[in-house]
């Protein structure tokens, strides 16, 4: 077997592997291959940020007795929680929207069915509803009042 020479290229190195006419080198990408992480893992991360917002992160994490790493990684799960905050706010007000709105239909429902009956009284006992408060005992003869009188 003849070996074979594969050159793989990354954004920083380029690796020379050897092999022999049965290899086939898998496809390159341009990322590194990655494991499964446990949500617990702790990884490193490189940032690349302008010196002004540093100084402004650093000033903060002074204040807040913090390094500078814990008051970024706190304003990161902070800016996460106010989103799921906000989701949630949005969701609620939505819950809240359609509560009203369908507190709405019933009232008006209750209001079509409170004239229906005065109607049907009205036209039972030949009464009319010149007062603005509605039927009240008055308006109603002796026998439909339940009194014994």
């Amino acid at each position: 077997m003849v070996p074979i020479m594969v050159l793989l290229k990354s954004h920083l190195w380029h690796y020379v592997v050897w092999s022999t006419n049965n290899y086939q080198a898998p496809p390159f990408n341009g990322a590194k291959s990655m494991t499964r992480r446990k949500k617990t893992d702790i990884v490193g991360l490189k940032l690349r940020l302008r010196e002004s917002l540093r100084a402004r992160i650093e000033a903060a994490a002074k204040a807040q007795e913090r390094s500078l790493n814990n008051e970024v990684i706190a304003r990161l799960e902070q800016s996460f929680d106010r989103e799921s905050l906000t989701r949630l706010r949005d969701q609620v007000e939505k819950g809240l929207e359609a509560i009203l709105v369908q507190n709405q239909r019933r009232e008006n429902l209750l209001e079509l069915e409170s004239q229906k009956f005065r109607q049907a009284l009205e036209e039972h006992y030949g009464l009319t509803t010149s007062k603005k408060s509605g039927d009240t005992q008055d308006d109603l003869p002796q026998e439909s009042r339940g009194d014994e009188s």
